[in-house]
């Protein structure tokens, strides 16, 4: 990657930049998921989602324990790593119960939102985004365990589309 080729850019224009790639990636997993689906079907399309996010899930960890020099297990580790790194499709809010439970709640899902705008359903993401917390939290610390208190297409609100537990064991 050529560095020098934003390393001088105004702070604007780098967070219009960083938009612009936050955009591009999200319209690019849409186009990607929407294509499956339409060949392969919704079934097919959640669980080839639900693989690769498996996959993103330790990558993105890994990732931002180096780049982001997260240190440390554990809850707070976990808070750390997620709050400077899951930003791209969703806005939510982690709730520290303990120092061996947090509650992950989104409060606005994009991708959901855009399907219900499309006319298709709410699709299954407890798949995708179970093996994607739990890839993610294990590579963090291996204690923890993740468990889904609700998501679509079985529960969800306007104000809170999903809720995810991380706990610490042993």
């Amino acid at each position: 990657m050529r560095r020098d080729r934003y390393s001088n850019l105004p702070r604007k224009d780098l967070e219009l930049l960083f938009e612009f790639y936050l955009r591009k990636f999200q319209r690019i997993d849409g186009y990607w998921f929407s294509g499956v689906e339409d060949r392969f079907g919704t079934e097919q399309a959640v669980e080839i989602n639900s693989e690769v996010w498996g996959k993103a899930g330790t990558r993105d960890a890994e990732i931002a324990r180096r780049m982001f020099n997260v240190t440390g297990d554990g809850i707070p580790a976990l808070i750390d790593a997620l709050q400077k790194t899951f930003i791209a499709f969703a806005d939510w809010e982690m709730e520290q119960v303990s120092d061996t439970h947090a509650i992950f709640r989104v409060t606005a899902c994009y991708p959901q939102k855009a399907r219900l705008e499309k006319g298709k359903a709410v699709y299954d993401c407890l798949g995708t985004e179970g093996n994607f917390f739990n890839n993610y939290a294990r590579t963090i610390d291996p204690k923890f365990r993740v468990y889904c208190e609700f998501c679509p297409p079985n529960k969800y609100f306007d104000h809170v589309w999903c809720e995810w537990h991380f706990l610490l064991e042993g």
